[in-house]
């Protein structure tokens, strides 16, 4: 399928209403998806349009952002995320898609919802999307050795090192991981909470 013309009506009806900084991030995170997908073997041009679309909801108020959520698989939403709407841009962002644009294809609907929290059960396209978002080149706080080495296994792989760098960081902050967030940490057999 070409998805020439989707990558274009995300650009002109989405990112062009970003910030300069969330737009940029939104390409960089596209192109890194692309490239994760080659070397994972995934479809090059969804993980694209998936890292594309990732962030258009995030500039939006929280009250937009719930709005937004629950047009795409609401049931799925769990308690700590309404009480920090922020963590549902990215299914907010599906719910634009699908409003707006009527996409029905879920693997990208779903690597746009997954790259903030991850989940246990994610499809290959949604954990690279998933780094794709934290490893992308404009993180100036990432060394490329530390992405090198995020790479340098599986998928799975990959996302624990993501994960492992996330919940770190978040602690750091006082943050404490969502439950999809502590459901892929057993998933992945990293514990509780580092």
């Amino acid at each position: 399928m070409d998805y020439t013309r989707p990558a274009e009506i995300i650009e002109v009806k989405y990112l062009t209403r970003l910030s300069r900084h969330r737009a940029d991030h939104s390409r960089r995170t596209a192109e890194y998806a692309r490239d994760l997908a080659v070397q994972y073997g995934l479809d090059r041009e969804k993980a694209y349009l998936a890292g594309l679309a990732h962030d258009i909801a995030k500039e939006k108020q929280d009250k937009k952002i719930l709005e937004y959520a629950l047009l795409y698989k609401p049931e799925e939403i769990h308690e700590d995320e309404l009480n920090l709407p922020l963590l549902l841009h990215g299914r907010a962002a599906a719910g634009l898609l699908v409003r707006d644009l009527a996409w029905e294809d879920e693997e990208i609907l779903d690597a746009v919802t997954w790259h903030i929290t991850g989940k246990s059960d994610m499809a290959p396209l949604s954990k690279a999307v998933y780094c794709a978002d934290f490893l992308e080149p404009g993180r100036t706080f990432l060394s490329d050795e530390f992405r090198r080495e995020a790479l340098s296994g599986d998928l799975d792989s990959a996302v624990r090192t993501v994960l492992t760098s996330l919940l770190h960081h978040r602690r750091l902050k006082k943050h404490k991981p969502c439950s999809h967030e502590r459901e892929l940490m057993r998933s992945l057999g990293l514990g509780e909470y580092l």
